[in-house]
This record gives structure tokens, sequence and C-alpha cells, in this order.
């Protein structure tokens, strides 16, 4: 899949044994029905797979994660990028 533009900078701070990091999301592009079909999943770790929601996505994913993927949408529909620090909006100055 091609990458489209930069969506959204996170930085997160250090847990436990992981260190501080930098996540990036870029825009992947539409999900066709092709794309949908051409899905394969590694049967030692994945059962099953589906399209949902964003609010949907966002209950299922890790806290932090699921603030990034919404701040990455709205930024998708807004033509922004969104910039977060442990997936909370920065402060604007």
């Amino acid at each position: 899949m091609p990458v489209g533009r930069l969506l959204c900078v996170d930085y997160v701070l250090a847990g436990g044994i992981r260190p501080d990091g930098l996540m990036l999301v870029y825009d992947g592009g539409t999900v066709t029905d092709e794309r949908c079909a051409s899905v394969r999943l590694p049967p030692d770790e994945l059962s099953a797979w589906s399209l949902v929601g964003r609010d949907v996505a966002a209950a299922r994913l890790v806290p932090r994660v699921g603030r990034r993927a919404l701040a990455a949408l709205d930024a998708l529909s807004s033509g922004t990028v969104a910039e977060l620090e442990d997936g909370y909006p920065l402060p604007r100055t």
C-alpha cells in the first residue's frame, strides 16, 4: 500500500521497560473490496479481522492508541497533522 501524508505525531513517554518513543501515523489510503479480499492472517497469531467504525475501534484499542487513532482520523478529515503526547493533544501556544 502506498504511504500517504503524515496524519499524527505522538510522543510516547517511557513506561516500565519501554523507552520513550515517537509514533508516526500516515494515511494508508482507502480500504477497497479488493484490498479486503487480499488480507491474509497469520494463523498462529490471528483468527479473524473486521472493519469497524471509529468509536468501536477506539474502545477496542489500548486507551493511548485509541486516542491516537481518533486524532489521526480527525487530522485526515481536517487536512491537519495531530501533535500528541501519550495520545493527548499538545497545548497550543
